[in-house]
């Protein structure tokens, strides 16, 4: 009977640890961050606080950023945060805040990184938000539009490079200008 009793404290041990640990899933995330869309709180924000890289937007987006000052790229990298940052994370939570939306499926694809599916009005039925689970905390990665993106050569254009990339000069008075708006 002694036997028997040690078994089973230790199956129920074995079941019980890695449950205790189980962070929450990429539909228990979402659902707590839809929660919170009414009025933003600290799990949306969260969620959507590193949507934005600044350095390496700024490295990929600007043509003569490797001869740049250690100053001129700091400034830089600190006013794209405000402006190109504060509209993404701003898009953000209206992608995930979509009045109606519902997650339809959910994949892993790769290491860490999560597809979902949503269904909501006016939704491309193509396109995914994307999430990295990062280990201590899920992050929002932004939308897969069907298969291609974007995003980094329309803030090209919309930074003076047209279909290139501009100069520092150049991109530093785009932003100035989206930043007195």
């Amino acid at each position: 009977m002694r036997a028997f009793a040690v078994i089973l404290a230790l199956a129920t041990s074995a079941y019980a640890a890695p449950h205790a640990r189980t962070k929450p899933g990429i539909r228990e995330v979402f659902g707590a961050a839809r929660r919170e869309c009414a009025r933003p709180g600290a799990r949306l924000t969260s969620l959507v606080a590193r949507v934005f890289d600044p350095a390496a937007f700024s490295a990929a987006v600007v043509a003569d950023w490797v001869a740049r000052s250690t100053d001129e790229q700091a400034a830089f990298v600190e006013l794209a945060d405000r402006v190109v940052g504060g509209e993404e994370r701003a898009d953000a939570i209206a992608a995930i805040c979509v009045p109606g939306a519902r997650i339809a499926s959910a994949w892993e694809q790769g290491t860490n990184l999560w597809f979902v599916k949503v269904h909501r009005p006016g939704f491309d039925e193509c396109t995914s938000l994307m999430f990295r689970d990062e280990g201590d905390r899920w992050s929002y990665d932004g939308v897969w539009f069907c298969g291609v993106s974007i995003w980094m050569q329309e803030w090209r254009r919309k930074l003076g490079g047209g279909t290139g990339r501009p100069d520092y000069a150049t991109a530093l008075a785009r932003l100035h200008q989206r930043d007195a708006r």
